[in-house]
Parts: structure tokens; sequence; C-alpha cells
């Protein structure tokens, strides 16, 4: 039995079908932008006219902003999700993605829960230092994944200390500048939330 060799054609309605299934995603979030762009100008101008006292007006800019960093947030999650390549490296990207969320959500319940403001910024430094130490051993695992970080950094030239500590020895080379580094983040971690709940 032979093989038909005559082309393939996609009616219209198909390539159009196609077209939009492959830019819906951008296309939705153009139009959300779109109006978040008309949205906003109108309730400030409405509130204003309404004269709203200013501290109304701040709450509803916030919690726009606050409303427009969720699905940007969202967006980079779930792209990491459904690329689940790597999992140890793309789990401390998504709690670093997830710091943007977290942080205007406790800043903004900060603004409204005045009494509260004290926990909340507790929580949030908490969160952050968290980020931070997912950062430093993102990199850290990347670097001994991708590159000999410490034979590198052996053979790089001493650098001096920064004004005013010229005259202390430079910084160490190596293994030891490798350790340091994750001292310094690991002291950095465990003091923030200490001294927020401290203060």
């Amino acid at each position: 039995m032979a093989e038909s060799t005559a082309p393939h054609y996609v009616r219209w309605d198909q390539y159009v079908a196609r077209w939009l299934k492959d830019r819906i995603g951008y296309i939705l979030w153009i139009l959300y932008m779109l109006l978040l762009c008309v949205a906003i100008p109108l309730s400030v101008s409405e509130l204003v006219s309404r004269h709203a006292e200013k501290h109304i007006v701040v709450w509803f800019v916030a919690g726009v902003f606050v409303y427009v960093t969720i699905p940007i947030t969202t967006s980079g999650v779930i792209h990491h999700l459904c690329n689940f390549s790597d999992p140890p490296q793309q789990k401390r990207i998504i709690r670093i993605l997830m710091m943007v969320p977290v942080y205007s959500f406790f800043s903004y319940l900060g603004m409204i829960l005045k009494d509260e403001t004290i926990y909340l910024n507790a929580m949030r430094e908490c969160y952050e230092s968290y980020v931070i130490y997912n950062f430093m051993m993102f990199l850290v695992t990347y670097m001994y994944e991708h590159y000999n970080v410490e034979q590198l950094l052996t053979f790089k030239p001493a650098q001096p200390q920064l004004f005013p500590f010229q005259k202390l020895p430079p910084w160490p080379k190596g293994k030891a500048f490798m350790i340091w580094s994750k001292r310094g983040v690991f002291v950095y971690v465990v003091s923030k939330p200490i001294t927020t709940f401290v203060m």
C-alpha cells in the first residue's frame, strides 16, 4: 500500500485556534495590565473626588500593587513547576520568587494593622533571612556543579580590603573563602530574626 505524498493543509480555523492557544497567556497578561492601567487612575480619582482620607487612598494603591505581584510571581512559579528538570535548584528558585508576594503582603498588612506591625515585620524578616540562605545555597550548589570553584578562587589574585580596612590582611582564597562566606551568611540568617524579635 503506497503512502500518500500529497501536502497536508491546515484549515484556517485550526491555525487560528493553535495560534490563540500558544499566545493566550500573553494576551491575557496584556489585557490584565491594560485593565489595571485604566482601573487604578479611575479608582484613585473617584476616591479623591469623594474626599476620601489620604490613608484610604494609600491603602488602595498599595493593595493594587500587592494584587499585581501575585500573578507575576505565580506565573514564574508555575513555569518552574511545569519544567521541573532540576528539583534541588528549582525549589530554591521558587522560594526566592515567593519573596516578592510575601514581602508585599506583610508590608500591606502592616500598613492596615498598625498595632501588629512589629509582629508582621518580624515574620517578614524571618522569611527574608530564609530566602538569603536559599540564595546562598543556590549559588554554592550551582558553582560546585558547573565549576571547580575552590580551584578557580585559589588561582585568583588576592583582593585588598576596601576602605577603611586596607590595613587588614587580604581575603582568604580557595576553600577558606567559601567556608567564610557560608559562615557569614549563616550568622546573618540566625542573627537577623533574633535581633528582630529582641528589638
